[in-house]
């Protein structure tokens, strides 16, 4: 019995050792005034849900997706809705962000009624390429998700300039199934190959729900193929395997033909996975348990340029969401790294999100419901 004892706390020390080395890496973090005033109500932009922003065409613009738009005014220092598209986009150059609206309408929109798009990522290639889970209506919190579609959208003059946009074709991705989410998140490897974050729900056979983490790769080419081939997206659309291998999806069959490779527990629905530049070679991917108020990241290990990251560190909180925007009468959720703002390649500028059930509280505090800034700095062993 005392050898056991002694061999767990052990066991212990190294485990807390460890959590000290990676949470040690933060050297500095907290709100970023500066940047705050981004994203304060202008014109009948009141806030929107899940911002995620993307490179542009290489003129130091980036795209800007929000979902959930709250159009309207502000009344009595208090937002007046008037409607609210499932989503809108912003144009960030030159240190302003501007916003666009099509009036109550969304800018991405399916052709079928019922139907409607929760975009999370995408990449800009001459035309704007976007991700979406495609969602059924009506729905509030927690909506069945369908398909995963990809959208093609016209840039004009290769210029990120929203009001001349044109949403070309969409086409549902192959090899759906119930409970699979992606990409909520990709990053980019050598030779222009994509990796796709993504995260898969199953109920166990005691009735509770498992989240994991999985990963996925496709070529860039396959993305941006136009006309768009999904002789291409079968051949070439790739998951990472239990047993270490990857696999092309079985024609006529979806994903649950795979033993996919269970990255980690508690994956989160909308986040960003980020490699840092400088010193080790490592991604790091972000978290907030939902309706916690614990911003949480875990670390890849080690890497070299072109291994993707399959193991990972277990969650470390990195700030501690304070109220109004968590736990009270709000919950937080949404972590997205932007590195367009980052200062230094030690550096992660990261927003996220809080919302409410309850409406009235959300249009009486104009801090909720729009994004909120964080700036890290990281010491990274070199």
């Amino acid at each position: 019995m005392s050898i056991q004892l002694g061999v767990l706390c052990v066991l212990l020390r190294m485990i807390e050792g460890r959590w000290q080395e990676e949470r040690a890496r933060l050297l500095s973090g907290g709100p970023d005034d500066e940047l705050q005033p981004l994203f304060n109500e202008v014109g009948s932009w009141l806030g929107a849900d899940c911002a995620t922003s993307i490179p542009g065409p290489g003129n130091g613009s980036y795209l800007w997706i929000f979902q959930d738009t709250i159009v309207g005014s502000i009344v009595n220092g208090m937002r007046n809705r008037e409607c609210m598209p499932h989503n809108s986009v912003g144009i960030y150059t030159h240190g302003k962000l501007q916003h666009f609206l099509k009036g109550c309408d969304s800018f991405l929109t399916p052709l079928d009624p019922n139907r409607w798009y929760w975009t999370e990522t995408g990449v800009v290639a001459n035309d704007v390429f976007i991700f979406s889970q495609v969602m059924t209506l009506p729905c509030s919190i927690g909506c069945d998700q369908v398909a995963i579609a990809l959208s093609r959208i016209n840039v004009s003059a290769n210029t990120l300039n929203a009001s001349l946009w044109q949403m070309i074709e969409t086409h549902n991705l192959p090899g759906f199934a119930q409970g699979i989410q992606w990409p909520t998140a990709l990053f980019f490897m050598p030779n222009e190959i994509v990796g796709l974050f993504g995260r898969r729900t199953s109920t166990n056979t005691d009735g509770t729900v498992q989240t994991t983490a999985f990963l996925a790769q496709v070529p860039l080419a396959t993305i941006i193929a136009t006309p768009y081939s999904e002789v291409a997206w079968n051949q070439t659309l790739r998951f990472y395997l239990a047993d270490g291998n990857w696999a092309t999806i079985p024609t006529n069959q979806t994903v649950d033909a795979l033993d996919i490779a269970p990255l980690f527990d508690d994956a989160p629905s909308e986040t960003s996975i980020i490699r840092f530049p400088s010193g080790e070679k490592r991604f790091i991917v972000l978290n907030i348990p939902f309706a916690t108020p614990y911003l949480q990241l875990r670390w890849s290990s080690p890497l070299n340029e072109n291994e993707f990251p399959t193991n990972w560190s277990m969650p470390i909180t990195i700030y501690h969401i304070p109220e109004p925007y968590c736990c009270t009468h709000a919950f937080s959720y949404s972590p997205k790294a932007h590195q367009e703002f980052a200062n230094s390649s030690s550096e992660c500028v990261v927003t996220f999100m809080s919302n409410s059930v309850n409406d009235s509280f959300v249009n009486a505090d104009l801090r909720i419901y729009v994004p909120r800034v964080l700036r890290f700095r990281f010491g990274i062993n070199s």
